[in-house]
């Protein structure tokens, strides 16, 4: 199978120099890595769901599975599940894509099936049609392809937001959410206390 391709958006400057660090994470462990342009919107909530439209867009381009991550995530180690085949895989995703209320795209893997390309273009659909959260929308295509796509469980390593202590996971191969948006309209519990600054990752 082809090589797996790293992939991320950006809609402004801060978020430019976001994913500029991503890559370097990528390049350390000679990930393949891409990254689109994205217009701002102005409102954080409608620039997420410019993610799908972006993101089919790059997997057409690619002949290998892609893995969407955030333009605020960190590569800490070599992710190794996330770099396998996976074949008769469509996608690999957070809580394998039945959480109880939505389904993080923080991280998200797809694989070369005409199931994971026919969920990506609902996504797409989705996010185009109703003005909600593009996570909210990724678990409706989830539940919508829950009987026919093959969807396998991101193990917790691989999606750690800063402010979650997960027992084992002190030190995450790939971190979420290293920075908080500065959009009015993005929720944000300033509450949340930074568990792990991560302080090597901002170095990059």
């Amino acid at each position: 199978m082809s090589e797996v391709t790293f992939w991320t958006f950006y809609t402004d400057d801060r978020y430019k120099l976001a994913a500029a660090r991503l890559g370097r994470s990528c390049e350390k462990f000679n990930i393949k890595f891409m990254m689109s342009s994205a217009p701002d919107l102005g409102r954080w909530r409608v620039n997420c769901n410019q993610k799908p439209m972006f993101l089919l867009a790059a997997y057409d381009k690619c002949d290998g599975p892609v893995v969407c991550l955030d333009a605020d995530c960190v590569v800490h180690e070599r992710p190794d599940f996330l770099l396998q085949p996976h074949p008769g895989v469509d996608a690999i995703l957070w809580a394998g894509g039945v959480g109880r209320r939505y389904v993080s795209s923080g991280v998200c893997w797809w694989g070369r099936t005409g199931i994971a390309r026919a969920m990506l273009q609902m996504w797409v659909d989705e996010c185009a049609r109703r003005r909600k959260m593009a996570d909210k929308q990724l678990k409706t295509v989830c539940d919508e392809f829950k009987e026919t796509a093959t969807m396998v469980k991101i193990p917790r390593a691989y999606l750690k937001p800063y402010w979650i202590r997960k027992k084992g996971v002190e030190t995450p191969i790939i971190s979420c959410n290293e920075r908080m948006t500065e959009h009015k309209d993005g929720r944000y519990d300033r509450r949340r206390k930074r568990i792990d600054p991560l302080t090597e990752a901002h170095e990059l």
